[in-house]
């Protein structure tokens, strides 16, 4: 107990508010509830602030939370905060921007790709063409070469 006449607070437990009206004994489902959290959530961050627990006469346990634990909404979860739509609504703006740009550029690449395509097709038609005119050539020069030396063996033949 608390010994009045000496005039200073008593000694606090870790997590304990220094005024009594601070904090509340709440249930961890009351506490849950308050803070938008799972029970589970709520038993984790009991043992995390080290709040002191109690338990009621109807066997439930119940915590003493400070004032502000209760009333303040979870961090980072913007579902909770009524000022958190018009901030979400501007970020999906600049999201849907940002995915037009996206498929805007995906949308020039494969054009770009297709482009390059049709030039390999293209240029891969050419060398074919190229390669069938130097074999037909490469053919002939052959024949020519052939006819020329079966004219020499006629001529030597006749006796020419």
């Amino acid at each position: 107990m608390h010994d009045m006449s000496s005039g200073s607070p008593p000694a606090r437990t870790a997590g304990q508010a220094s005024d009594p009206d601070e904090s509340r004994w709440v249930s961890y489902t009351d506490l849950a509830k308050a803070r938008g959290i799972s029970r589970l959530s709520a038993e984790r961050l009991v043992r995390k602030r080290k709040w002191p627990k109690r338990e009621g006469n109807d066997k439930t346990i119940r915590v003493l939370v400070p004032a502000h634990e209760l009333t303040a909404t979870a961090e980072g979860r913007p579902s909770n905060r009524p000022d958190a739509l018009p901030v979400l609504v501007q970020a999906l703006d600049m999201l849907k921007a940002q995915l037009a740009r996206e498929v805007a550029r995906a949308d020039a690449a494969e054009a770009q790709i297709a482009d390059a395509r049709s030039a390999a097709t293209r240029a891969e038609q050419r060398a074919q063409d190229a390669q069938d005119r130097l074999a037909e050539m490469e053919r002939e020069i052959a024949a020519e070469k052939a006819r020329g030396l079966w004219r020499r063996l006629t001529a030597t033949w006749r006796g020419g």
